[in-house]
């Protein structure tokens, strides 16, 4: 009879996996260095950043963003260009429920630098603009009144660091953390020149 696999084991074993990946990949490729004049694209996805002061369930953070390569600084190049993505959060307290969803319309700016030897495009930046947000609660028992919905519009700053890994001369696939649309996101990149 085979036997059962630890679903934990299982899940220490695939983190210790990408780790090794991360560590191995980058001499096995090129990677796409960002350089004045470039412009890329990209698509990511994560978990939402909490913006609030209560605890909620896991729910995705989806972003795209575009950037040009402006000024050569140094041994990296500082890139401007803008962000937009939807977060989702949830949360249940007992008989109580929120629910609420972020639009982001933000102007991006990072300094990436490209490490040679391993073949790596890191970078580091900051994006700011206004998070639109839409506000849900729901009480579960017949006998209260629900709060009305109502919609803000909040100012955003957020920070991020990102690593870029090219698969070919036009496609990279990126890992990025920080304070953002989401804690960590991965996606792919790609050179439209």
């Amino acid at each position: 009879m085979p036997s059962k696999i630890d679903p934990i084991m299982k899940k220490r074993t695939f983190i210790v996996s990408c780790i090794a990946l991360m560590f191995v990949m980058p001499f096995y490729g090129k990677t796409q260095e960002v350089k004045k004049g470039d412009v890329n694209l990209g698509v990511a996805m994560g978990p939402a950043a909490n913006f609030y002061d209560y605890s909620s369930d896991m729910r995705p953070g989806f972003y795209g963003y575009i950037e040009q390569g402006f000024w050569e600084v140094g041994p990296g190049t500082i890139a401007l260009g803008a962000e937009s993505g939807f977060s989702f959060l949830h949360h249940e307290g007992g008989d109580y429920t929120y629910d609420w969803t972020n639009f982001f319309l933000l102007a991006r700016g990072s300094y990436h630098y490209y490490i040679e030897p391993a073949h790596l495009d890191v970078y580091a930046g900051f994006t700011s603009g206004p998070r639109f947000t839409a506000f849900s609660d729901k009480y579960n028992y017949s006998n209260h009144r629900d709060s009305p919905d109502y919609n803000t519009v909040n100012f955003h700053f957020g920070g991020f660091t990102g690593a870029a890994y090219q698969f070919n001369s036009k496609v990279s696939g990126f890992v990025e953390c920080g304070y953002d649309i989401t804690n960590i996101s991965a996606g792919l990149r790609f050179k439209l020149r």
